[in-house]
């Protein structure tokens, strides 16, 4: 009984230093792992999906005759899925997709769906082949097949010399998809005609009359058989091959051996997959939103817009003449020099047509008739109307009784108008007479081409009787007793709520016609063009007839020049939450169509939840109107519609010169973005009129009587481009897009070989720097939970804290304490994960000036949280932090166990006597 009691003595003494042990710090479990993960990381993993879903030809499937290509692909450590039914969640977690010979197109959201894989960085490896398989997949990829199967009359497989032999001496691309690659053979494939300028071609026919195509019997030396590309609107890689027998089980030339294994084929085939399974990952990524309907693009270079002046038919106001001024058009009375002028500096090509030419017509794409004189022909009016239907666009400028000419009157009726025999007038709304009505606010239609218009003015204009059942009335008279007829038309109808310019889609083109031509006459004398916003009323129409088939702007050199420096370009082309995700920053520079209210959602959760970043680009035009709605959505105004202006300090480019406004170290605030800058243009601003206090104007307009808008309303010390970081992310905003478009300087003017306004002073270091603060690493964000002050602690104390890192980064914690108010710090733990630490206060010492200090890093940049004010430590008994308590602790435990040793043996001695 006495050995139990002992032992149970033993076993209380052993439970009790164990719990001292957990509780008291001398083992921390007490901490778990619980930091927030933002990081969206890219496609990993080496999963081929082979297409199914679109019905390859000739069974072009893993099962039958690509089974030697993908039982290879699993040997080399690949796997493979067919996909059989079309699946975005199996094609987006894959690593490459595979399309072989597709006898089904694919629409424009699959499409869109590949380009968004490919952008991620995904690999895709697209096999065509003769008639057409394929061309569609091709082309949304900018390679075109020929149609057409290559031959070579002196290397071929006998008997058929479209049985194509390519060998490493002659044929081969310098690439390392043809590393180990001696000769390849292809059978009855089709070229390559067109591919991206930096795609490499990997097999390339002889450079001579002996390669030549089968159908069309031409040379074709020179030209790819197969071509491989970084995709420059994403960071993945894209592989066309204009054959699909080179790898299939098929023995297309009877030697014993499938095709697969031809040649080189088969090492041709892994060198593809293992290129288009590594694409190069940069750290930054940038995507540009082309979702909808953007004035700017990145994947393409851009034609400004070309508009034709018709003066074949004896034009009234023609746009040249013996009189004229230095941009060589006429700057009398009856002509429209200055609006060709506004129009040239608004990035049109303006050219005029004196001799009938169909060809001309359909080299432009704007045709413009101002009040022609003699009828057009039968044929040309067919001509015209087919020119629309095909996709271009024509202004048609009519005027009243006394101007109207049946030529006018054909071009109208051809599209379906008609216009009254009279003039119309306003007896409280005009300027001078009440024949120059002034229109406003209700008259103007809620339309693209009447963004940023508060008011248009027409002189002796008449108005339509009759308009197509799609046209919208872009402006139309007062629809109340004031509006009347100056000249009253045949059976007095009434001059209410009547149409005077129109706008309207026809077949693939777009039309715009106006019962008035003054409000475009030149600016001297009675011309209009300088009142209200005439001239920016036709500068949008103009636009808007552009935007019916061809680019107009594009940001092409500004992801050009990201890309140079290092950023990832991504295009979204269909607007995606997830696929935004994926990137640092997001830019989106002028849309003409407008975002839904989960589209704005998704961009401000993004930038305030997500902590990425957004740069949004508006402008004076009306393009920017969609914008603004999103720049609202994040406390920002734009005052758009009209130009900022500086009479002193501007570029000079032919367009209101002083448009092109040069901004220096007085305009610039004291920023990141603005580092090392020393002088800026930005071209055709509008301003910032409302942003929130905590925003910052970066670069600001003179304080003095120089800076004006367009019309000479002072603007002095205006915002014009604003940095501001809502909650978690940040936010540029600028009114110009002109900035890092491919606008065109106007040829010769500054005497050098720039062209571009991103080319000038700072202009692209403003890009660099905006871009680099956008995605820059940001230090975390600490706040410490407890201790913060006021506490009284003895034994141990769960410290706690919280932190986050806006770039997704891991963050490690660093605990320190101090018992003289910060003056020493002492090191508690570091290196830790989570937000919490059970600290043994034992052994230090007691005080009323102790606080905390939390450092949390993100392997780069830290941040540190310490207690608000100090708290209290205090144990019954103050021992030196240095106390050897794991050695006390063992000399009482031996010591006990000896005493109870020798009760033990004393008791055995009693009794035993």
């Amino acid at each position: 009984m006495i050995k139990r009691k002992y032992f149970l003595i033993v076993v209380l003494v052993g439970l009790v230093c164990s719990f001292f042990f957990f509780n008291n710090g001398v083992l921390d479990l007490s901490y778990t792992a619980n930091a927030t993960d933002f990081s969206s990381a890219p496609i990993q993993g080496e999963h081929i999906v082979f297409d199914e879903s679109h019905l390859p030809y000739w069974d072009n499937n893993i099962t039958l005759q690509y089974n030697n290509f993908t039982t290879d692909m699993v040997a080399q450590g690949y796997t493979v899925e067919a996909m059989s039914t079309w699946d975005p969640a199996t094609i987006m977690g894959a690593d490459i997709f595979v399309t072989v010979t597709p006898s089904l197109a694919y629409s424009a959201t699959e499409l869109g769906l590949l380009h968004d894989f490919v952008a991620h960085g995904g690999g895709l490896f697209i096999i065509g082949d003769r008639f057409d398989v394929g061309a569609d997949i091709a082309s949304y990829f900018d390679v075109t097949l020929s149609n057409d199967p290559l031959v070579d009359e002196n290397n071929f497989i006998a008997p058929y010399d479209y049985w194509v032999v390519w060998n490493r001496s002659a044929n081969f691309g310098d690439h390392p998809i043809t590393a180990g690659v001696n000769r390849v053979e292809t059978y009855y494939g089709d070229g390559l005609v067109l591919y991206p300028i930096h795609g490499v071609p990997i097999l390339i026919t002889d450079a001579d009359d002996h390669s030549r195509w089968d159908m069309g019997g031409g040379v074709a030396s020179g030209i790819a058989g197969i071509v491989a590309f970084e995709y420059e609107l994403g960071l993945g890689r894209i592989v066309v091959s204009g054959d699909g027998d080179s790898w299939t089980r098929a023995d297309t030339d009877s030697d014993g051996t499938f095709n697969y294994f031809d040649g080189d084929n088969e090492i041709l085939a892994r060198n593809i997959i293992d290129w288009l399974a590594h694409p190069n990952i940069p750290t930054k990524t940038v995507v540009f939103d082309e979702s909808h309907t953007p004035f700017n693009s990145i994947d393409e270079t851009p034609t400004p817009i070309n508009v034709l002046f018709d003066e074949t038919h004896a034009a009234w106001n023609g746009i040249d003449d013996d009189d004229d001024n230095i941009y060589g058009y006429e700057d009398d009375f009856s002509g429209f020099g200055d609006f060709a002028q506004i129009l040239e500096g608004a990035d049109y090509n303006v050219d005029k047509m004196t001799v009938w030419s169909s060809a001309t017509i359909n080299a432009n794409d704007v045709l413009v008739m101002v009040r022609p004189s003699t009828d057009y022909t039968a044929n040309e009016l067919n001509i015209i109307e087919g020119y629309v239907i095909q996709g271009g666009s024509v202004l048609i400028i009519g005027e009243s009784t006394s101007f109207l000419t049946n030529a006018v009157y054909q071009l109208a009726r051809t599209f379906g108008c008609d216009f009254y025999d009279g003039v119309i007038n306003d007896s409280d709304n005009y300027n001078t007479y009440d024949y120059w009505p002034v229109f406003s606010d209700a008259n103007l239609a809620n339309h693209p081409i009447l963004n940023g218009i508060d008011e248009v003015t027409f002189l002796h204009a008449t108005a339509f009787n009759e308009t197509p059942a799609n046209a919208i009335p872009l402006i139309r008279t007062d629809n109340d007793a004031t509006a009347g007829w100056y000249t009253t038309p045949p059976g007095s109808p009434s001059a209410q709520n009547l149409p005077v310019a129109v706008a309207f889609t026809y077949g693939r083109g777009r039309v715009v016609v106006t019962a008035d031509m003054s409000h475009w006459y030149n600016d001297t004398s009675n011309g209009l063009l300088a009142l209200s916003h005439n001239g920016l009323f036709g500068i949008n129409v103009v636009r808007w007839l552009g935007e019916a088939g061809f680019a107009i702007g594009s940001f092409y050199d500004t992801a050009q020049i990201l890309r140079g420096a290092g950023y990832g370009i991504k295009m979204m082309r269909q607007f995606n939450p997830d696929f935004m995700a994926t990137a640092d920053a997001l830019v989106i520079g002028g849309s003409f169509t407008q975002y839904s209210a989960s589209n704005r959602t998704s961009i401000q959760e993004y930038v305030e939840v997500m902590g990425r970043s957004l740069f949004l680009i508006g402008d004076a035009f009306m393009y920017l109107g969609f914008t603004s709605e999103i720049a609202e959505d994040f406390g920002i105004r734009f005052d758009y519609g009209s130009f900022l202006i500086d009479s002193d300090d501007y570029f000079g480019d032919g367009f209101f010169i002083t448009t092109d406004v040069i901004y220096g170290t007085p305009n610039f605030a004291t920023h990141p973005i603005m580092a090392g800058l020393n002088q800026i243009i930005i071209a055709g601003a509008t301003g910032i009129n409302n942003q929130p206090g905590s925003a910052t104007t970066l670069v600001q307009t003179d304080g003095d009587a120089t800076s004006t808008w367009i019309n000479l309303t002072a603007a002095p010390d205006y915002p014009v481009m604003s940095a501001l970081t809502p909650s978690r992310g940040r936010l540029v905003t600028i009114g110009a897009s002109w900035q890092f478009t491919r606008r065109i300087l106007t040829s010769g003017l500054h005497g050098d070989n720039k062209t571009m306004i991103i080319d000038y002073y700072d202009n692209r270091a403003l890009l660099l720097n905006t871009m680099d603060w956008l995605t820059s690493n940001r230090a975390p964000l600490v706040t410490l939970v407890q201790p913060d002050g006021g506490e009284n602690i003895n034994g141990t104390y769960t410290i706690q804290w919280t932190h986050d890192d806006f770039d997704g980064q891991p963050l490690t914690t660093d605990l320190f304490y101090s018992f003289d108010n910060g003056s020493t710090w002492h090191p508690i733990v570091t290196g830790l994960d989570n937000t919490s630490y059970t600290w043994n206060t034992v052994g230090l010492p007691n005080s009323d000036q102790y606080r905390i200090r939390v450092v949390v890093s993100d392997g780069d940049l830290s941040s540190e949280a310490i207690s608000t004010s100090s708290f209290t430590v205090f144990n019954f008994i103050f021992l030196p932090p240095d106390f050897p308590w794991l050695l006390i602790i063992a000399a009482v435990v031996i010591i006990i166990v000896v005493i109870i040793v020798l009760v033990l043996v004393l008791r055995r001695r009693g009794s035993s006597k």
